[in-house]
C-alpha cells in the first residue's frame, strides 16, 4: 500500500497472521522490511518465530477487506504495527 504524507511517499506491507486463535492484520513500512529482514521471506520466518500461523501478505484492497471481515468473527485481536515483542512474549527475550 502506499501513501502520502507532507514530506513524500512511502510503502507499507500488511500481512495477515494468527496466534493462539486472535487474528489480525500487522503493517511494516517496506524500509524497515527491507532494513530489518532483508525482504518479505524472512519478515514472515520472524512471525512465525514470534509464535504467529497462517501469514499471508495482503497484495490487494481486497485482500485486505478479506482479512478485515475474517478478524471481525475473532473474539480478540492484536491488528497495528509490528511489535518487537508482543504481550505473549514477555519476558521471553524473542525480540533478540
Amino acid at each position: 500500500m502506499v501513501f502520502a504524507t507532507e514530506g513524500g511517499t512511502g510503502v507499507v506491507t500488511a500481512l495477515y497472521a494468527e496466534h493462539a486463535g486472535r487474528r489480525g492484520i500487522i503493517l511494516l513500512n517496506d524500509f524497515a522490511l527491507g532494513d530489518l529482514f532483508g525482504g518479505a521471506e524472512e519478515f514472515r520466518t520472524k512471525l512465525k518465530w514470534q509464535g504467529f500461523s497462517a501469514v499471508k501478505l495482503l497484495r490487494t484492497p481486497e485482500d485486505v477487506e478479506a482479512a478485515k471481515r475474517k478478524i471481525a468473527q475473532s473474539p480478540g485481536n492484536f491488528s497495528g504495527p509490528w511489535l518487537t515483542e508482543y504481550p505473549w512474549e514477555a519476558g521471553t527475550g524473542a525480540d533478540r
